[in-house]
């Protein structure tokens, strides 16, 4: 044992040997271990909530109240194992008022590998009905760190939806990388659980996964998610059956695979025409939107005659039933009947 005394320290029985861990994991855990349990309770709860974290959040997990809660972050700071915005540092310069930082990510991993895995599901399942209740105008913002806690509770039909709503916002900015993998990740969650109910959602996951991919020219893939979409569609002759025919046939065109694309486009219209309704908006949007996919096939192919012949027919009908994006769309094509060109570059799915 060592005594301190007027800043010397003394051993009062000799020190056969010491443990010393030999590894930066070893020695943090050690440090953690050596605070006290309600303070380690604090901290280990913080990390669940991720490297950066709340403090109305973690005090949903936490068991101590207003002033306990404070004096334990108090001393967590003290021994630097948190940040506030108020210590000056790169990472607390943009942390709001009641947020801190772990001062370490590996000091953040080593306190959540401390946890019990038993005690994680709850802690996680705690955290993620907190920031629902906390934050509920910004649902969408929170809405991958939602995913990942209902996720690592076990929660999979919350995890799917909010891993969904991740994928659709980093769809619409373009972050396509991080689409794909929500979306992924939302779809796993859905295999996870055989609720009925997620069937219609795991079509639509499918169909924005196809969509990104294609966007990312992995076209072979965003194919198979079309069709597992579909396969999830009970409906026969449904305009959402046709528009992932035609998504497919598009793929395929991009890929100049006409014959494969001829085929998905009668399909979509096949499936358009076993509705009895024809004067709905959005079946007769599909209507246009197969046909202007026919043309860009004919020009490809360098079929001006029935290029020509299909613009006469569905003129009128994509002037008054198609949407502007469509009418200019169709007239964008009508150069290009007489002698196809090369054209540089891709269109937009739509």
């Amino acid at each position: 044992m060592l005594v301190v005394q007027a800043g010397q320290a003394t051993a009062t029985r000799e020190i056969d040997a010491m443990e010393i861990p030999d590894t930066l994991q070893g020695v943090l855990a050690a440090r953690i271990d050596c605070l006290q349990p309600k303070h380690k309770l604090v901290l280990q709860r913080a990390s669940v909530i991720g490297r950066i974290f709340q403090q109305q959040v973690l005090a949903h997990l936490s068991d101590q109240n207003g002033e306990g809660l404070d004096a334990s972050l108090r001393e967590l700071q003290r021994r630097e194992f948190i940040q506030s915005r108020e210590q000056q540092a790169s990472e607390t310069s943009r942390l709001e008022e009641d947020e801190y930082i772990f001062k370490h990510a590996i000091t953040h991993d080593v306190a959540y590998g401390s946890i019990l895995l038993a005690g994680r599901k709850e802690l996680h399942r705690l955290a993620a009905e907190a920031i629902e209740t906390l934050f509920r105008a910004r649902l969408d913002e929170l809405s991958a760190t939602l995913g990942y806690h209902f996720e690592r509770a076990g929660a999979t039909k919350q995890a799917a939806f909010y891993l969904g709503r991740a994928a659709e916002s980093a769809k619409a900015t373009f972050a396509n990388a991080e689409a794909i993998g929500f979306y992924e990740s939302a779809i796993r969650q859905i295999s996870l659980t055989e609720d009925p109910e997620l069937r219609q959602m795991e079509g639509h996951l499918n169909e924005g996964l196809g969509d990104v991919l294609a966007l990312f020219g992995r076209q072979d893939e965003a194919r198979d998610a079309f069709d597992r979409a579909r396969a999830l569609v009970a409906d026969a002759g449904s305009v959402w059956r046709s528009r992932l025919y035609r998504k497919s046939g598009l793929s395929h065109n991009l890929q100049r695979h006409y014959d494969a694309t001829r085929s998905a486009l009668d399909a979509a219209e096949s499936e358009l025409d076993r509705l009895p309704q024809t004067s709905s908006g959005e079946w007769w949007e599909e209507k246009v939107q197969v046909q202007l996919e026919r043309m860009y096939l004919f020009y490809w192919q360098g079929m001006a005659t029935e290029m020509r012949a299909l613009a006469a027919k569905y003129r009128s009908a994509i002037e008054a039933r198609g949407s502007a994006a469509h009418v200019g769309g169709f007239f964008k094509c009508l150069p290009y009947r007489s002698s196809p060109v090369r054209v540089i570059g891709r269109r937009k799915n739509v």
